[in-house]
């Protein structure tokens, strides 16, 4: 299946669609600024004028995650109809991050478990012959939305989603609760169109769709495409689960802790870094679009088939070797988002599209990528060379267009 891989700094092939999850679970937590009160089972869809702006849903996701402890059974769909579920638990206390445990079951019968809080992210893969697993802190970018909203700025978030008009599409059922049911609509032709279904009584997010879209069509709704989609079968709220419990877990791997640790695998170690610091500016940014982060990525061992260390002692020399690498062995990877819609830039050396996590046609040997057919989950890629030495690529499920922009408006002052 083809996920946002360039979206996690674990290498290897941890199932990235729940990411997905995770972000579907942690919708918004980010989000600061005033409470907008509401009462419960109002259908405020139809009824609240603050309903029309998209930081009221930003903020009454944030609410309902920080808040609201449930458990239940998510289903990841692609446009083409594969699926995959799993069981999750969401735990939430004052003053701290929620804590995610999502259990799942792959295609060849192992059995992984994602703990995951705030950026902090383990992976436990239960194997025939015994436990691995891997742990650290992932780039703040997932597969769903709202991911990025919870990095940004209150002020730049409300820059951001001002490009999208909120639709109301009435009231439905999903997993037998109540919800509100709205559109994202973009104002321009650079960003994705969603669809969200909430919960009345306590305005968590059941159900998303990624959608393409014609928004000049009246009936658009009815004939859009779905992308991908991610929804909650079955869910109970509020749940009994155990905050001291999932804490406990992640942390115990995290600190490199516990009875059951098998084969250590590091991450990707990644350092932090900007355009500005690297010599690239743009000629004109794309509206309501921020570069987030930015990070060096050491092309060695990215692509698939590397090898893993086989001791601890190893994984630390990994780890070192990460960091220690020339500019020439790395590619710079940016994020760049309005809050909703987001994609990757990476400029470096050429390079094979494995080694970016994504998997893409291969490139020309040079000059500007004439566009290709969407990929499944409507992922996109633009790709140019700049002055025969370096790559620059843009990857990510938006329009051609806000892609072809991006790699076009960089260059070298």
């Amino acid at each position: 299946m083809s996920f946002f891989r360039h979206g996690f700094s674990f290498a290897g092939k941890a199932p990235r669609q729940w990411l997905a999850v995770s972000a579907l679970l942690l919708a918004g937590c980010g989000v600061a600024g005033t409470v907008w009160g509401q009462q419960a089972g109002q259908g405020v869809a139809n009824q609240s004028p603050a309903a029309a702006n998209p930081m009221y849903w930003l903020q009454r996701w944030h609410n309902a995650v920080t808040r609201h402890p449930y458990m239940g059974t998510v289903t990841v769909t692609q446009e083409r109809g594969r699926s995959r579920s799993a069981r999750v638990w969401h735990g939430v206390r004052d003053g701290q991050q929620p804590i995610d445990r999502i259990d799942m079951l792959l295609p060849d019968g192992n059995s992984r478990t994602l703990l995951h809080r705030g950026r902090d992210m383990v992976m436990l893969r239960e194997e025939k012959d015994g436990q691995r697993h891997r742990a650290g802190r992932e780039i703040p970018w997932g597969g769903g939305p709202f991911t990025m909203a919870e990095q940004m700025d209150h002020a730049l978030l409300r820059q951001s989603v001002r490009y999208y008009r909120v639709v109301p599409l009435g009231q439905q059922r999903v997993a037998s609760y109540q919800t509100d049911a709205i559109g994202f609509m973009p104002t321009d032709k650079l960003r994705a169109s969603y669809r969200f279904w909430t919960e009345q009584q306590t305005g968590l997010l059941l159900k998303w769709q990624m959608l393409e879209m014609d928004a000049a069509d009246a009936q658009a709704w009815d004939k859009a495409k779905v992308l991908r989609e991610i929804t909650f079968s079955d869910v109970q709220v509020p749940a009994p689960v155990d905050y001291a419990m999932l804490q406990g877990m992640l942390n115990e791997r995290l600190a490199g802790q516990g009875k059951k640790q098998g084969r250590p695998v590091p991450p990707h170690r990644l350092s932090e870094t900007s355009l500005q610091a690297q010599g690239w500016a743009w000629r004109q940014p794309l509206p309501g679009y921020v570069v987030k982060q930015c990070y060096w990525r050491k092309l060695d061992g990215m692509s698939r088939g590397a090898p893993r260390p086989h001791s601890a002692e190893a994984a630390q020399r990994s780890q070192r070797a990460d960091v220690t690498g020339t500019a020439a062995q790395q590619l710079l990877h940016c994020l760049v988002t309005d809050g909703l819609s987001r994609f990757s830039v990476f400029i470096g050396p050429k390079i094979q599209s494995a080694q970016m996590g994504v998997q893409m046609p291969p490139s020309p040997a040079h000059g500007i990528r004439p566009p290709h057919p969407p990929r499944e989950g409507g992922m996109r890629m633009a790709r140019r060379q700049y002055a025969d030495s370096h790559s620059i690529t843009a990857v990510g499920a938006v329009p051609q267009l806000a892609l072809q922009q991006a790699v076009d408006a960089l260059y070298r002052p």
